[in-house]
């Protein structure tokens, strides 16, 4: 990730607020930029685990067969390629989810007693 990712990915807000001034649009900025580099490892981190994910053919018909009543009358053949990615979203969602539980897992708990 570069740095020109991290600017084209943060959009920094124009002009000076009403309230805080300068440091108010420098902490905005910040934020901004912060939260466009988090979501840019994110996204690599998620390419990255999910690469190797794939769906059979034989899981998309399984599928199908056990969801016919969702499908009527249409063809497999019309819906295979729907379901197939359907199927490929939802294992590669569950792939991130369980990398983003291990990492919030690993962080420090925040006590507001």
């Amino acid at each position: 990730m570069t740095e020109g990712q991290v600017d084209a990915k943060a959009s920094a807000p124009s002009g000076e607020s009403e309230e805080g001034g300068d440091i108010r649009v420098e902490a905005e900025v910040a934020f901004g930029r912060a939260s466009a580099r988090t979501q840019l490892i994110t996204e690599a981190v998620a390419r990255r685990l999910t690469a190797g994910v794939t769906v059979s053919a034989d899981a998309v018909h399984a599928y199908y067969r056990s969801h016919r009543a969702l499908y009527g009358s249409t063809a497999y053949a019309r819906v295979a390629s729907a379901i197939r990615s359907q199927l490929l979203s939802a294992r590669k969602n569950a792939v991130l989810a369980r990398w983003l539980a291990k990492v919030r897992a690993g962080e420090p708990k925040l006590n507001l007693d």
